[in-house]
């Protein structure tokens, strides 16, 4: 065992923590065992990397091309765009809707952890960053020390807003 190598005169740390950590890391895998890592799929396979190549390729073919080709490739490629975007449109919208026949069926069989979970992947949004605050007056504040008053004012209770709020959130300055 590793263990027993270490008793060795071993004068480097390094060796002696790299010769503990494996010993540790040994005993962890043939008692716990390793964990698989499920990847969640996505609707972006190889396929459309292939098909986004192809389409990369005959653009430049297009745009490396004098007038007389070009106008050919330049067809080409807009038949190989459109063909592209359509092909990929058509594997998100197939991902989608299996995604929501897959959270059905977890609702239909009372899977409610798996159910909820699915939702909460459904619904994830795009939040924006708050880089400034305009003002009612129409004058916008940037600086975080100015604006962090009014930031905390929309804050839990946004429902109750007074006369005396002055400020709107921007999320794109």
């Amino acid at each position: 065992m590793l263990i027993e190598e270490s008793d060795g005169a071993q004068e480097n740390v390094d060796n002696e923590w790299k010769i503990t950590k494996e010993c540790i890391e040994q005993a962890a895998e043939e008692t716990i065992g390793r964990e698989k890592i499920i990847n969640e799929k996505t609707w972006f396979n190889t396929e459309c990397r292939i098909k986004i190549e192809e389409k990369a390729k005959s653009r430049l073919k297009w745009l490396s091309s004098n007038r007389m080709e070009g106008m050919e490739d330049e067809e080409d490629y807009k038949k190989l765009r459109s063909a592209c975007n359509k092909y990929l449109r058509a594997c998100k919208r197939k991902w989608i809707n299996d995604n929501i026949n897959k959270i059905e069926n977890d609702r239909a069989n009372k899977n409610t952890k798996s159910f909820f979970h699915k939702i909460k992947e459904q619904k994830k949004q795009y939040k924006g960053v708050v880089t400034g605050i305009k003002e009612k007056n129409g004058r916008v504040v940037e600086e975080e020390s100015q604006y962090k008053g009014g930031l905390r004012r929309f804050g839990k209770d946004s429902q109750r807003k007074s006369k005396e709020d002055e400020y709107y959130m921007l999320t794109a300055l």
